[in-house]
């Protein structure tokens, strides 16, 4: 069963109304494909675990939103998602239009999936 961190909460309703709701749906999202999934707040933004391991995490940053996955995730998708400004172990992207969200459902699962998170 999927535990909601009131420390997201907070960290949702300090941004923004756009990036909250951005954010709130991909938070969803992630409670979707991974109905098991336990909220923390690791490096000061909304991470989530599975069995005590982190796969995924999610930012609102200065210039852009970010989903942090492991690198080894975030490779197998680095095509699909040519179109953003993509790092090491992150999707960086401005609107949710940015993100096809079939795919991303995909990530999510491949990085719940996948062990270790870098």
């Amino acid at each position: 069963m999927s535990q909601r961190n009131t420390e997201v909460d907070e960290y949702l309703k300090s941004l923004p109304a756009e990036r909250r709701e951005i954010l709130t749906v991909l938070r969803d999202l992630v409670h979707e494909v991974v109905p098991e999934t336990r909220e923390t707040m690791g490096y000061r933004m909304p991470t989530f675990e599975l069995d005590g391991q982190t796969f995924l995490a999610m930012a609102s940053q200065k210039r852009y939103l970010a989903i942090y996955a492991g690198i080894p995730v975030l490779d197998r998708y680095r095509d699909t998602f040519s179109h953003l400004d993509l790092g090491k172990s992150c999707l960086r992207f401005r609107r949710l239009q940015d993100l096809d969200l079939a795919t991303l459902r995909e990530l999510v699962a491949t990085a719940a999936s996948t062990e270790g998170f870098c």
